[in-house]
Formats: structure tokens, sequence, C-alpha cells
């Protein structure tokens, strides 16, 4: 009886054996041939795997700079910005550095001449018709201003006068605006110093000093004047300090026979014109 006992026990045994590996076989196959694994336990001989080839890193792909050479990416890069001549004048305010600044901005406005005569020339040639040759000849550009050699020494300025002026200007009163693009109080006083400067056009010697901070949104530049029929001008070595000029807007007025007048922050119109004319507003 232990004998047929233990028989059973073998033949149940080996049955199961069999049929767990039938299901692994069945799960072998039915798996793809990405799936299958290269190693098998249950399979005599040699691994399937095959040796990869080694994949060479990637390079990254660097963008194109522009060149340094391109003068179009680089009035393209400096757009909207003061000339660097400015920013080392207005830095450090020495007169080899008024002197940069003073070439540079003359080469802007010759600059400037050129353009407006090109972009003349190009309207007169669209409102040509098509077929119509062009026979105008082209105007001439203006020739660029002669800058001051670097070794050469530059002329001595003329002796400070209030306003600036290079003559002396007796038959009519001078007012000097001291003011800034960035104050609020200029933009106040603005609609009445308009109205008065208007009123008395060819009466009075009018001179804007632009005192605006240099900054990424704004530096001082002729636009500043926002309508006022002024000569624009950038402050004299050592002209706010000779002045006392601690504030904008400041007006000094000088009239004729030496009577002057110093208005600071934002003044009344009757005020104004008393200090100009000598008489009640």
């Amino acid at each position: 009886g232990n004998k047929n006992s233990n028989s059973a026990s073998i033949s149940t045994f080996i049955a199961i054996i069999a049929t767990f590996a039938g299901g692994l076989g069945y799960a072998q196959g039915a798996a793809s041939a990405a799936d299958q694994p290269c190693v098998d336990y249950f399979t005599l001989g040699g691994s399937r795997c095959r040796p990869q080839q080694p994949q060479a890193p990637a390079v990254p792909t660097l963008p194109v700079q522009p060149s340094a050479t391109d003068p179009v990416q680089a009035f393209l890069d400096n757009h909207g910005k003061p000339p660097r001549e400015f920013a080392e004048f207005y830095v450090n305010p020495t007169p080899e550095n008024a002197r940069r600044w003073a070439q540079a901005f003359q080469a802007q406005q010759a600059k400037a001449a050129a353009l407006a005569a090109a972009w003349k020339q190009a309207e007169s040639a669209l409102k040509v018709a098509p077929a119509a040759p062009v026979t105008a000849p082209p105007q001439p550009l203006p020739a660029p201003t002669t800058p001051v050699p670097l070794g050469a020494t530059p002329p001595s300025p003329p002796p400070l006068r209030l306003g600036g002026f290079a003559t002396p200007v007796e038959q009519h009163p001078i007012m000097v605006y001291y003011f800034s693009a960035s104050c609020p109080f200029c933009a106040r006083l603005k609609p009445d110093l308009l109205a008065v400067t208007q009123s008395l056009r060819g009466k009075l010697v009018f001179a804007c000093v632009d005192l605006t901070p240099l900054s990424p949104r704004q530096a001082p530049h002729p636009t500043n004047r926002n309508g006022l029929p002024c000569d624009w001008r950038l402050p004299q070595p050592g002209e706010v300090e000779k002045l006392q000029i601690r504030q904008t807007p400041t007006l000094l007025i000088s009239r004729p026979g030496g009577n002057g007048a110093r208005l600071t922050g934002v003044v009344e119109p009757s005020q104004l014109r008393e200090a100009l004319t000598g008489q009640p507003g």
C-alpha cells in the first residue's frame, strides 16, 4: 500500500512540473520578439543577447552668433540707447569726454541730415510713374563734420554767461529753463510756460537746459522740450554748481538793465510774466 501511495505522489509532482513548464513556454511564445529576454534559465547553451553598438554622444548645436562687424546688428543691439560718448560724459564730465560727446553729436546731426536727404529722394522717386525713368539728378548728401583730432588741443570755451549764449543779448530779456523730462512739476508748469513764451515771441531769448537723468527709459534729448519754443542744450561744465541749480523746474531770468529773477517750482503765469517784463501780470 505504501508503494502505491509513493508512486501516486511522484506522478502528481511530475504533472505539476509539466504544467508549470508548459505555461511558461506558452508565455514566452506569446511575447513579442522585442520583449523576449536574451537570457533564459530554462534553455541550455549560449545566450541569445546581441552586443549593442556604442552610440556617439549627441553634440549640441550652438546658435549662430551675429558677426561683431555687422553694422545692422550693431544698430539693432543699440537702438533706443544713448550714445556711449554721452554716457561717458554724463558719468565723468571731463573736458575730454565733453569734446568726444560734442563730436558724436555733430556726427549724429550729419547722419540725420543725410537720412532726411535720402528720404526726400525716395519720396520723389515714388511719386514718378513706374514706366517713367527718374531724370532728376540725386542731391549731394551733406558732408559730415570734421572731428577734432584726439591729439589736438580743443579751443577754449567762451566764458559762462546766463543762458550760455556766445554774444550778449541786451535788447530782450533772457530766460533759461532748467528742466527734466522725468520731473512732474515741469510737466505741470509747461502749459503756462508755453502760453507766456508764445505771447512774447520775438521779444524773448529762451533757452532750455536738459537735466534729465540718464536711464534705460530716458536721456537728455532735444525732443524733451515737448513743444516749448526754446533753444535746447546740455548744461555746460560747472554750470549747475556755479548757478546753484538744486531743483527742477528752475527759471533764471535776466532783463535789460541788470534786473533779474530766480523762480523755482510751479509758478503762476502772472508771476512769470512780471519777472520777464517788469510789469504786473
